[in-house]
């Protein structure tokens, strides 16, 4: 009948080896096809199992070996030549895994394993797993939701889906980094879907330092700080930039233009507003006025000036005066 009917050319003498579980796992092995699969398991595999000694069990012997075959595949989600061998044996044998929990358990290998993007048999395995009533079925449906991050990742070499703490945030840095004009988009990304990561803070954090560290380019960190929505987030961003630049090795100038002048006014501005104002905080991007002892050449204090006037393109209020200038003003009305 397998020669026959199936045209599998499997030799007699694995056919008569006393590992029953063995025979179906090398006539299986066969099998390339979704169909294929699923009419051998239907018309001779489960018969044969239910005839051998020793009251096996098909659905158990289905599962075992799907989840032996993906956990030993060497193709994985980060592969990059097309879909795995398995996925459409997996798709072929899993209607007739019986048991609900195996099932669960079959899919979840699968979904996760599978290469990214998802084939059409991984995309139909999904939903057949989201589907079923089973404590798993949330495990699935999360796999579903990870696939543009695994497509991230996998753009990057990544291969690790349980980096936390520094390695994520190098990972951040490099992806910023390397990733070109996508590159901030990518960290963005990942930072809101990396599994019990980081958050989007962080992914502008990188994107800052950049800016900052490696273009040289600190009034392009200022814009990317002021085009953020959400004032909390932007006030909290510029803390964490202020930080970095006073404790890092940055070159002195660096800490001149950028530091102490724009960082230190921003942050004034944002913890003076009133919460619940709606404002841009472009609005509070201001220079101080450069004085001598920002820099001790001409040179630099030239590059401090031409930030100055290229930042006045930056909408701005009137500067606030300071508390020695408001005592000084108020004994002249005296």
């Amino acid at each position: 009948m397998l020669h026959k009917k199936f045209r599998l050319h499997v030799k007699l003498a694995d056919f008569l080896a006393e590992d029953k579980v063995e025979v179906v796992a090398s006539i299986l092995e066969w099998c390339t096809e979704t169909a294929e699969t699923a009419a051998l398991a239907k018309d001779f595999l489960i018969d044969y199992v239910r005839r051998c000694p020793g009251d096996l069990d098909a659905s158990s012997i289905f599962s075992d070996y799907l989840r032996g075959l993906v956990s030993n595949s060497e193709f994985s989600w980060h592969w990059y030549v097309g879909d795995a061998p398995w996925e459409a044996k997996a798709e072929g044998l899993l209607p007739f895994v019986g048991s609900v929990e195996d099932r669960a358990s079959c899919v979840l290998e699968v979904v996760k394993a599978a290469p990214v993007p998802w084939s059409d048999a991984v995309a139909r395995i999904c939903a057949e797993g989201a589907g079923l009533d089973h404590p798993l079925a949330e495990a699935i449906r999360e796999q579903e939701t990870m696939v543009g991050l695994k497509q991230i990742l996998k753009r990057y070499e990544c291969r690790n889906l349980s980096l936390s703490g520094r390695e994520l945030h190098r990972l951040l840095q490099y992806i910023v980094a390397n990733g070109g004009e996508r590159g901030y988009a990518d960290a963005l990304e990942v930072a809101r879907s990396f599994p019990g990561g980081l958050g989007e803070i962080d992914a502008h954090y990188a994107h800052v330092r950049h800016l900052v560290a490696e273009e040289g380019e600190p009034l392009a960190a200022l814009a990317a700080i002021a085009r953020l929505e959400r004032p909390e987030m932007a006030r909290k961003l510029a803390v964490k930039v202020m930080v970095w630049c006073e404790v890092s090795t940055l070159i002195d100038h660096m800490k001149l233009y950028f530091a102490h002048p724009l960082i230190t006014r921003l942050l004034l501005g944002l913890t003076q507003e009133q919460s619940g104002q709606d404002y841009r905080l472009s609005h509070h991007l201001h220079f101080w006025p450069i004085k001598k002892r920002h820099g001790r050449t001409g040179r630099l204090c030239g590059k401090i000036r031409a930030r100055q006037e290229a930042f006045e393109a930056f909408p701005r209020f009137p500067s606030t005066p300071s508390r020695g200038r408001k005592c000084e003003e108020g004994r002249r009305r005296g």
